[in-house]
């Protein structure tokens, strides 16, 4: 066994010289990598965009709503096993402008606590001026119910003249690009029809919108814009681009860097 081992060795020694003697020759030319250069490189990984201006001053002025905005907070506890009904109407807000939550039973997962303290933040106050939206707060945020609640909410008196036909209820997230903030529709919701109950003949004359919603967090209440005829400064104008923005929409596009600057490898 040992002397065979020591052949292989020997073997492969005469393999090599062979092929050495017969010309053939390793290749040693470097491969030539054909792609961007350093200037390209960067660019690749520069991502960037552009924004619609008008889109983004709507949505802007709704994200920024809360500016001069008093908010009151009302909490109750429900055990959302059973359901129930919490109301609430802010000192100073007219008789019918209740802001009302609806929980019907069943309506959180399993894993979580029934028993839960629901807190709603309505805007007492606020400018007067140019006012398209209006923001209420709602928690417990981070949950995302089994079946949707229910909340019927009002155009304050503060906010000017109440939408003509409807009211739309708008989720937005802001997100930041190039150092920039912008917006984006997340939801949008049209104000369904007035619930046949709990309403008494003044409160229908109030200016509501009914909305079933499946998450909590920050909702701005807007005017319909294509029922808006506003002439306040600035408001008009406002709805108008609005009318067309549906859930997904951002003011900022991302452009793709161009598929030419992709590196490929040339044999």
């Amino acid at each position: 066994m040992s002397s065979r081992c020591r052949l292989i060795p020997i073997a492969t020694l005469v393999a090599v010289l062979f092929l050495a003697g017969s010309g053939c020759q390793e290749d040693n030319t470097p491969l030539s990598l054909v792609g961007p250069s350093g200037a390209d490189i960067a660019a690749l990984r520069d991502i960037t965009g552009t924004d619609n201006a008008d889109l983004h001053q709507a949505l802007q002025a709704m994200w920024r709503n809360t500016d001069g905005v008093l908010m009151q907070v009302f909490k109750k506890t429900i055990d959302c096993r059973t359901g129930g009904v919490f109301s609430a109407r802010p000192v100073g807000w007219p008789e019918g402008y209740d802001v009302v939550l609806t929980v019907d039973p069943g309506t959180l997962p399993l894993n979580h606590d029934p028993v839960v303290e629901f807190v709603m933040e309505i805007p007492v106050t606020g400018p007067a001026t140019a006012v398209g939206s209006v923001p209420y707060e709602f928690h417990p945020d981070g949950i995302r119910f089994n079946q949707p609640v229910h909340i019927t909410v009002a155009w304050p008196e503060w906010a000017g003249t109440a939408p003509a036909s409807a009211m739309n209820l708008w989720y937005l997230e802001n997100e930041f690009h190039d150092g920039i903030e912008h917006y984006r529709v997340v939801d949008r919701k049209l104000s369904e029809p007035a619930p046949a109950t709990a309403l008494s003949d003044k409160a229908v004359l109030a200016p509501l919108g009914h909305f079933s919603i499946d998450h909590f967090s920050r909702w701005s209440v807007g005017d319909d814009p294509v029922g808006d005829k506003s002439t306040e400064p600035g408001k008009g104008i406002l709805q108008t681009i609005l009318a067309t923005a549906a859930a997904g929409d951002c003011c900022w596009t991302e452009l793709a860097a161009s598929p030419d600057l992709k590196p490929q490898l040339d044999f």
